[in-house]
């Protein structure tokens, strides 16, 4: 029964050296020749903390392949993190790239629409066309800071175009169009009443030719009549005078 005992034993010292080779051989493959050595280190602590405190530390003493062993295992993760770390700061960057082509987007777009709208109430007295034509420029230019947006910020998927903005800008294009038609017909028609009126004043103005032309043969006959008649006046001052004398 001791044999058995004995067997057992050995069997389960066995067992456990096998994991811990095994385990040893997973974390870390030390030098037989290596010393180890596993104690107390207390250094940095005062008498009074040393003997108040539980902590337990260790010191190893490892040589330089296994100092090497040690950065191997570490340098995996070293190196993933200093990679990922750069990817970050690389989005990061780009993130500002395009907040700044953005911004530019849009304030090149406020400069253009105000341009527009100073250069269209210059030759635009009609109100209904300066809505319309306000309406149009505005949606180009929000299309355009659109596309700006959307070319910074990588969207290229269709469902992007169904968004408020998007929908906002087709509305003031429609707007637009409608108030441009609509001013252009009212344009029309007054066009045909200032074309009437036009033929109108024009046969007013050949009217008043008309009488000026009567008026300047009359102002010619009484012209020549005053002549006669101051001729005769002036015979007959001459006749007098002589028969003073």
């Amino acid at each position: 029964m001791s044999e058995n005992k004995n067997k057992i034993t050995e069997k389960n010292q066995a067992e456990e050296d096998e994991k811990a080779k095994i385990d040893g051989d997973a974390l870390l493959t030390l030098d037989k020749n290596a010393e180890l050595g596993i104690g107390n280190d207390m250094s940095g602590i005062d008498n009074e903390s040393a003997s108040n405190t539980k902590r337990l530390t260790s010191k190893l003493n490892l040589t330089d392949e296994q100092k090497q062993e040690v950065r191997a295992l570490f340098r995996n993760d070293f190196d993933t993190s200093v990679t990922t770390l750069k990817e970050d700061i690389k989005k990061e960057g780009q993130e500002v790239k395009k907040d700044f082509l953005t911004i530019f987007g849009l304030f090149a777009s406020f400069v253009t629409f105000l341009s527009i709208e100073v250069q269209v109430f210059k030759n635009k007295d009609n109100a209904v066309e300066l809505i319309g034509i306000c309406s149009i420029s505005l949606s180009f230019v929000l299309f355009f800071a659109l596309v700006i947006n959307d070319i910074a910020k990588d969207k290229q998927e269709w469902k992007d175009f169904l968004k408020p903005s998007h929908l906002l800008n087709v509305a003031f294009l429609i707007v637009g169009i409608i108030f441009l038609l609509i001013g252009n017909s009212s344009s029309n028609s007054r066009v045909g009443t200032l074309q009437k009126q036009n033929e109108t004043d024009r046969l007013k103005i050949d009217s008043l030719q008309q009488n000026i032309y009567g008026l300047k043969r009359e102002i010619r006959v009484l012209d020549s009549s005053v002549s006669s008649q101051n001729k005769s006046l002036t015979d007959s001052l001459e006749e007098l005078r002589k028969m003073i004398r």
